[in-house]
């Protein structure tokens, strides 16, 4: 059991908020295939009410969300102590496509359609400051 829970610690948990389903099933799938833990939710709502967000180590978001908006997510993380690296998904076109933002714990902002090698470049940079930290129990 002891060996179980020292796998599971090294292992990045990506929570994905997103509520189309079909996207949500392509980018869990996706995460998978990068060899990431990759639990997902419909609403913000659902992802602050679960027992997850302790052991998120990235959060993937869409930037439209139904109630609450991917950054009002991040603000709210971050206001309550537990600010998590945040991609956000958008539909706005950048110069490039992992533009990284300057506002709270947003690590980046990814623009659709994207592919999955820009999605993992994503979220290794975001996960480099926030794995180094992490003890090897």
């Amino acid at each position: 059991m002891l060996d179980f829970v020292r796998v599971a610690h090294a292992l990045d948990v990506i929570s994905v908020v997103e509520n189309d389903p079909s996207v949500r099933e392509v980018l869990i799938s996706m995460l998978f295939s990068m060899g990431y833990v990759a639990e997902p939710f419909c609403t913000a709502d659902e992802f602050l009410r679960s027992n997850t967000r302790p052991y998120t180590s990235c959060l993937i978001a869409d930037l439209q969300q139904l109630n609450v908006t991917g950054v009002e997510l991040s603000e709210r993380l971050a206001g309550s102590g537990t600010p998590i690296p945040t991609i956000l998904l958008t539909n706005h076109s950048f110069d490039e496509s992992c533009t990284a933002p300057r506002l709270g714990c947003i690590s980046y902002y990814l623009s659709k359609p994207y592919s999955e090698r820009e999605l993992g470049a994503c979220i290794k940079s975001a996960l480099k400051g926030r794995t180094a930290g992490r003890s090897k129990a």
